[in-house]
């Protein structure tokens, strides 16, 4: 992962990375984004694949939500919404809860 950006009055969240062995970078642009959790964000991050947990009732699920209630409090009983979880090797662990989400190239080559 190379970049995280927010927009809160957008409801936006925009990650970029780097992909393939090509350099190639991409972007995940999550709309409708209502809460999100970042932890430990290093300068080099070898993501493992997004997982999308919208099944409502899974254990993943609910320990997403669970965590996101800890640390935002106030979104605790509104409906529940998609959870984008992302881990890495070391560090930038994250949760991002969305209405919905694009994948985008980034247009850049990384040298």
């Amino acid at each position: 992962m190379a970049a995280v950006s927010t927009d809160m009055f957008e409801k936006v969240v925009e990650l970029k990375s780097n992909h393939g062995k090509k350099g190639n970078r991409m972007k995940l642009r999550f709309t409708g984004a209502t809460r999100l959790l970042m932890n430990e964000f290093l300068i080099q991050n070898i993501t493992y694949p997004v997982d999308i947990l919208h099944d409502y009732e899974s254990d993943e699920y609910k320990q997403a939500r669970s965590t996101l209630d800890r640390s935002y409090p106030w979104g605790r009983n509104e409906a529940p919404k998609p959870i984008a979880s992302i881990n890495a090797t070391i560090g930038a662990d994250l949760l991002v809860e969305f209405d919905s989400i694009e994948v985008l190239p980034d247009g850049q080559q990384v040298v």
